[in-house]
């Protein structure tokens, strides 16, 4: 196990824990200031691996796809009541 396979999995175990960093740091045999610039060097990687794995879709593959909203209505009569209208066909919205 390379150091930083070693350290990274100390710091990932941070989280599960309740203690604050310098007890936890401690308690793993570190210094706090080791603690904080490993943590910090995982904290950065995780968002960038994080970041690529939600990039959107090109937006050739978007074209081909269904239209990300659909347009509906709203009729709002002298009433007060409140009814929608929209496409009924379209998976994600809810119907009431």
């Amino acid at each position: 196990m390379t150091k930083q396979e070693k350290m990274y999995a100390i710091v990932s175990g941070y989280d599960e824990h309740t203690m604050d960093r310098k007890t936890y740091s401690a308690e793993q045999g570190i210094t706090l200031n080791m603690f904080c610039y490993w943590r910090g060097k995982w904290l950065k990687e995780q968002r960038s691996v994080s970041t690529t794995k939600s990039l959107p879709p090109k937006a050739s593959s978007m074209a081909q796809s269904s239209p990300a909203f659909e347009p509906f209505s709203v009729d709002v009569p002298t009433t007060g009541k409140v009814s929608t209208k929209y496409p009924s066909q379209h998976p994600h919205v809810a119907q009431f």
